[in-house]
């Protein structure tokens, strides 16, 4: 059971991460980029978005092996960040090979309250503009993925509702 929950800014995916690895047993990876942005004492540069990549794809291979694993974020929202700040993309995200097609994906609607943080930067309509980046993105790959659009404890309840019934699926794959 590997999972990469994703989409827009405060879209409830750590709290998602942490209550579904806490209910199934299993690890929660927290989101590298937020760790890293929050102790720059400047604005983040390409490649400083290039080094989270790096490190993104680093800790999908290091706990590749590990069942139960829950990430908070994955390389679909770098590719993206990438293409709205900079304009380019580096080679090894240009197509869809970067999306794992034996990982479950869970994209996390923005439809709950925007918290204002330090690092956060989208609140508004481009919330719902970068969710619609990331649910093409995952379109694209043919991936396996499931839109989380409850609200409260149905958040949690669909969230494992849909591993539970696709657990068998997703055992499939390894």
């Amino acid at each position: 059971m590997k999972i990469i929950l994703t989409g827009a800014e405060s879209s409830g995916k750590s709290t998602l991460g942490k209550a579904l690895a806490q209910y199934f047993q299993g690890k929660y990876i927290e989101e590298y980029a937020r760790k890293y942005v929050e102790n720059l004492a400047r604005n983040y540069t390409y490649k400083d978005v290039l080094h989270i990549a790096n490190v993104q794809k680093t800790e999908l291979q290091k706990h590749y092996t590990e069942d139960k694993i829950f990430f908070d974020t994955g390389l679909i929202i770098t590719k993206v960040w990438f293409q709205e700040c900079f304009f380019q993309v580096p080679n090894f995200l240009k197509d869809t090979n970067y999306i794992r097609q034996d990982y479950l994906y869970l994209l996390c609607k923005p439809n709950l309250p925007w918290v204002k943080d330090g690092v956060r930067e989208n609140a508004g309509k481009k919330r719902t503009y970068l969710y619609k980046k990331y649910l093409k993105a995952l379109q694209d790959s043919k991936c396996n993925f499931k839109i989380i659009d409850k609200k409260g404890e149905a958040r949690l309840k669909q969230a494992i509702a849909y591993i539970k019934g696709n657990q068998k699926n997703i055992e499939n794959l390894y």
